[in-house]
């Protein structure tokens, strides 16, 4: 199994939740006018594949459900 193989394992482990109004708030006092809300970044292309397996079996968009794991992470 390839490194991203191991991530996306790792990550059926994570807990999935939506953010607490705490945290919601939190955010958004945290962002300022100059962040845009976009991040582009290089991942494998294994990864890449994987990630957007994943989402069309949730039925959402791969920004939507990279974002999901990301909001839904431990912190």
């Amino acid at each position: 199994m390839d490194d991203s193989g191991k991530l996306l394992e790792k990550l059926k482990d994570v807990p999935k939740a939506e953010p607490t109004p705490d945290e919601l708030k939190a955010i958004t006092e945290f962002t300022t006018e100059q962040e845009s809300g976009t991040l582009s970044l290089r991942i494998p292309k294994m990864l890449h594949s994987q990630l957007k397996a994943e989402a069309k079996r949730e039925g959402v968009s791969l920004n939507q459900y990279i974002s999901y794991v990301l909001a839904s992470r431990p912190r």
